[in-house]
């Protein structure tokens, strides 16, 4: 049997899927203590077994070598096998465990030292009736532990400690009350210094049962944190970013209930994502003062309606913004826009109440813009968004421009852009017609020309001729479409889909009658 196969390094048992609505669950345990493995097996996976206890070989000291361990989809398994057996074990994978509610001080072996003592990476996932996962007082359970990643355990409430020495702690979709910390190092005075833990990267989403944090623990090495979804959550420690600090990301999203007085973010951030944390948005927004490091800036459901000008304008070094499902009625001034030298992405998503566009002409450095789904910038009224508005000098050179309304073209500071190399539009019931003064606005600059949504689009406009520089058109769900202007001598790529079968048989290629019109561009697809 496996058991005399010396030379086997990595073992995998699988069952057929869903085979444990089918199979005798004793057969199947009895067949599966008689695989058992050489001693010098080192990975070993089981998958999809239909029995309802281990096998006895896994409660055993034989498998002195074996470092890697993926249990999965044992539907009717009600109780983990003592792992703290398995000495050498360092990456244990635990998922989708549907019928365990407990893992109890018996996972952990019956000899000391008792836990995996050199376990560097624990993953479970998908346990939905897992509600406590017991440790052991007084006991380094996880001593060697780099990475705990927990997924899919919404009734999982208690996890034990780890050690003060992990690096990498990621919690998904769980019951947890408060994130796994190293046991209790005993009260300290206020002014000793707090223990440090060794994690860089730690990462909470949709816990919405958790209330506490890092009480008591500095982060002095943290390069990653994300809280996103996190209901309960009422405030950030105390000192949460102690100094000196080497923080690079941060997102906090979606808290409602979250509070906080005056912080200083670290000068070391470079990208932070905030949105939806009730109170301390504000003062949240307000320590990105002075964080010339920052790169990248994610606003996302932020209730502000105007973002203090104070502090927008020490963010030198960004990059990149995205204002996502905010409450803002405007944009940060051209003044202060053109103190941003370095911002070169600007993506505008859902921000409903957004009134004006004015500002963007103040972004000398721009080279893609995104706009999408601001439902009050397109509403049927005259354009104001350029009243009062200095567009003298709105000569942007932007690579890309990509908006879902075709009447954006029209409001200012768009409508004043000359120097634009790639449209896309995302069409829709609203696009019944391609601007073509804004087109020949363009026409030395404009490159490529995509619309994804052609389906209310009846013909393209005249003024596609004069684009002396247009290499690419595409145009998707273009049913409507009968005849084509006359296209640019410069245009190699034409593509057409989803298109009226009239089109098709006017641009058939070296028979329709059209087709000359055509026959220069080197790629065409109409089909």
């Amino acid at each position: 049997m496996l058991d005399k196969k010396d030379n086997l390094s990595a073992l995998t048992l699988s069952w057929s899927p869903g085979c444990s609505d089918s199979c005798d669950p004793s057969k199947a345990e009895q067949l599966l203590d008689k695989l058992e493995p050489h001693p010098n097996t080192c990975k070993m996976k089981i998958q999809e077994y239909p029995g309802s206890r281990s096998p006895c070989w896994l409660e055993n000291h034989k498998l002195i070598n074996l470092t890697y361990l993926y249990i999965c989809d044992c539907s009717r398994l009600q109780r983990l096998p003592p792992i703290g057996q398995l000495s050498s074990l360092q990456y244990l994978y635990i998922i989708n465990m549907k019928s365990i509610d407990r893992v109890d001080s018996s996972f952990y072996g019956s000899e000391k030292p008792y836990g995996l003592q050199s376990l560097k990476a624990l993953e479970i996932g998908d346990m939905p009736i897992c509600t406590e996962w017991v440790g052991l007082e007084g006991e380094n359970l996880f001593p060697q532990l780099d990475t705990l990643l927990v997924r899919d355990c919404k009734e999982l409430r208690q996890l034990p400690n780890v050690p003060i020495s992990i690096r990498h702690v990621e919690i998904h979709n769980a019951g947890l009350q408060a994130i796994p910390l190293p046991p209790c190092l005993g009260a300290s005075s206020s002014s000793s210094p707090r223990p440090g833990l060794s994690l860089s990267k730690l990462i909470v989403s949709s816990c919405p049962d958790l209330a506490t944090l890092w009480q008591g623990y500095s982060l002095p090495v943290l390069e990653e944190l994300s809280i996103q979804q996190c209901a309960s959550l009422s405030c950030l420690p105390e000192d949460s970013f102690c100094t000196p600090s080497v923080l690079k990301a941060f997102d906090i999203v979606n808290c409602p209930n979250l509070k906080t007085g005056h912080i200083r973010l670290p000068p070391t951030l470079r990208y932070f994502t905030l949105g939806s944390c009730g109170d301390a948005e504000i003062p949240l927004i307000y320590s990105l003062q002075d964080l010339r490091s920052l790169i990248r800036l994610f606003l996302d459901g932020c209730a502000m309606s105007l973002l203090p000008s104070e502090v927008f304008v020490c963010l030198t070094g960004l990059i990149s913004v995205v204002f996502s499902n905010c409450a803002m009625t405007s944009l940060p001034s051209a003044q202060d826009f053109a103190r941003l030298t370095n911002l070169e992405n600007v993506d505008i998503w859902d921000c409903k109440e957004l009134l004006s566009l004015d500002g963007i002409q103040g972004l000398g450095s721009l080279t893609s813009l995104v706009i999408i789904g601001c439902d009050s910038l397109v509403q049927d009224s005259p354009d104001i968004s350029g009243e009062g508005a200095d567009l003298s000098g709105c000569a942007l050179e932007i690579s890309e421009l990509d908006i879902y309304h075709p009447s954006l073209l029209l409001k200012e500071p768009l409508r004043s852009m000359a120097i634009v190399k790639r449209l896309r539009i995302s069409g829709g019931p609203e696009l019944r017609l391609l601007p073509g003064e804004w087109l020949m606005h363009n026409c030395q600059a404009l490159e490529d020309i995509i619309v994804r949504d052609a389906s209310h689009l009846q013909c393209l406009p005249q003024e596609i001729a004069s684009l002396a520089s247009l290499q690419s058109l595409q145009i998707s769900n273009a049913n409507l479409i009968q005849m084509l202007p006359d296209m640019p001598a410069s245009l190699s790529t034409l593509r057409i889909n989803k298109c009226h079968t009239e089109l098709k048989e006017r641009y058939k290629k070296n028979v329709g009658p059209d087709w000359g019109k055509i026959a220069h561009i080197h790629d065409v697809d109409i089909s």
